[in-house]
Order: structure tokens, then sequence, then C-alpha cells
């Protein structure tokens, strides 16, 4: 199991989303600590980054071991 940890800045931005999203949004992330890389994730071009898209959102982030 991983630990995750959300930066400050997508604190702020998460809270801006409507409720109903943002409970969908969470229960990814959430989900990233069990499966690093679920179905349908991308690893981004030039970077160390992944990305999986919520709805209309993307979350982007970075596995460390």
């Amino acid at each position: 199991m991983y630990k995750i940890q959300i930066l400050k800045s997508a604190d702020k931005t998460l809270r801006d989303v409507a409720r109903k999203e943002r409970v969908k949004i969470v229960e990814q992330i959430s989900q990233l600590a069990e499966n690093k890389r679920p179905f349908g994730c991308k690893k981004l071009r030039g970077t160390e980054f992944y990305r999986i898209r919520i709805g209309d959102y993307r979350v982007i982030y970075k596995i460390e071991l």
C-alpha cells in the first residue's frame, strides 16, 4: 500500500469542485494507494508523472518508491 500526499494547491482546487464530482475524485485518488497504475492511466511524455481522467478532470501524480 502506498501513501498519498496531496499538494495544498490541489486541495484548494478540489474544494471548488462540486460535491458530487469531488467525492468521485477523492475515491479515485484513494484507490491509487492500492493500485498505482489503474486501467486508463497514462504516463506523461518526458516526465515522471502519470495522469488519470475522472470525468472532466485530470489527476496528475507521481509514483515515489
